[in-house]
């Protein structure tokens, strides 16, 4: 199965954008791939990570929080743009190694990414406000002008997708509480395709 690695924030403010991701991702055909698949092992994280963003076709890079963090001496995070810099590498250099790989940017304005990552001018980024209907969209529309992406049904379209988050969201809220918090990466996958397979024909 085709794979679409996914960068993006972990934190419980951006949950649900990330269940829409990973909801629109599997909804497509394909399998989610990001840095919680794994859980604690004895590799280190970084080697995992690269690992599963080089074994992707795709990756998804979500850029939209290019400032520090208030409750914590306003640092900001880099894992996001230093993984993306690993996809855009990846892209780069993937001829070389036989196999393709293309990457979607996401970032809250279209034109303000040119104040804190000017190399990006001349690429195409798309921009969502924030909330997860609003990320499904670009995404859905991107994941089917892929080459290699399955056909996408007529019934599969962002207004469908963007119907489902809130019965995702219950039911992703339940299986969390029953795993005590620590939901493994293949149940919120297989929890979102078992969602996509009964409720869009």
């Amino acid at each position: 199965m085709t794979a679409v690695f996914i960068n993006c924030p972990f934190d419980p403010a951006y949950q649900a954008s990330h269940d829409a991701i990973v909801l629109t991702v599997a909804a497509c055909g394909l399998e989610p791939r990001g840095a919680l698949e794994t859980g604690t092992t004895s590799r280190p994280r970084m080697r995992r990570i690269f690992e599963a963003l080089q074994a992707s076709a795709f990756s998804v890079h979500d850029l939209s929080r290019p400032y520090g963090d208030p409750s914590h001496e306003n640092l900001a995070r880099f894992n996001m743009p230093f993984e993306f810099g690993m996809a855009y590498f990846l892209a780069e250099i993937s001829s070389s190694l036989g196999r393709e790989h293309d990457w979607l940017c996401l970032v809250l304005d279209a034109h303000r990414h040119a104040e804190y990552l000017s190399d990006l001018a001349g690429h195409d980024l798309e921009m969502h406000d924030g909330t997860p209907p609003a990320i499904v969209p670009p995404l859905l529309s991107w994941l089917s002008t892929r080459p290699g992406v399955p056909a996408i049904p007529s019934t599969l379209h962002p207004a469908a997708l963007i119907g489902l988050l809130p019965e995702l969201d219950g039911l992703l809220a339940a299986e969390r509480g029953r795993w005590g918090g620590r939901l493994p990466w293949e149940r919120q996958v297989a929890v979102s395709r078992d969602l996509v397979a009964a409720r869009i024909a």
